[in-house]
């Protein structure tokens, strides 16, 4: 029988990873919404997308951003998220379902 690891440790964060947390936080500070996936890569000096879509999951588990992966542009830094990046969010960054059209 396979034994429970527990809860997951934090991980310290890589520096693909660091960066890839500045650009999306600089990104919302002066455009007020989220950067595209392609943005990212390009931002945070990524080598595609499947990296930066696997350091965006990784940022998700360490409680540092939050996505819907069904609504693009929908990346949003938690409070520990910008408090990690040394910034204040700006008012509104939280990407709602209500906005989004049911058609």
């Amino acid at each position: 029988m396979a034994r429970d690891p527990g809860p997951a440790t934090a991980e310290p964060m890589t520096a693909s990873q660091r960066r890839l947390l500045m650009a999306c936080a600089t990104y919302w500070l002066t455009r007020r919404y989220a950067p595209s996936l392609r943005e990212l890569v390009e931002l945070a000096h990524l080598s595609s997308t499947s990296v930066a879509a696997y350091n965006l999951r990784r940022l998700e588990r360490g409680h540092l951003i939050t996505f819907e992966r069904e609504i693009s542009r929908s990346i949003c830094l938690t409070e520990q998220g910008w408090s990690e990046c040394d910034l204040q969010p700006p008012l509104a960054v939280a990407p709602t379902r209500a906005l989004v059209s049911q058609t």
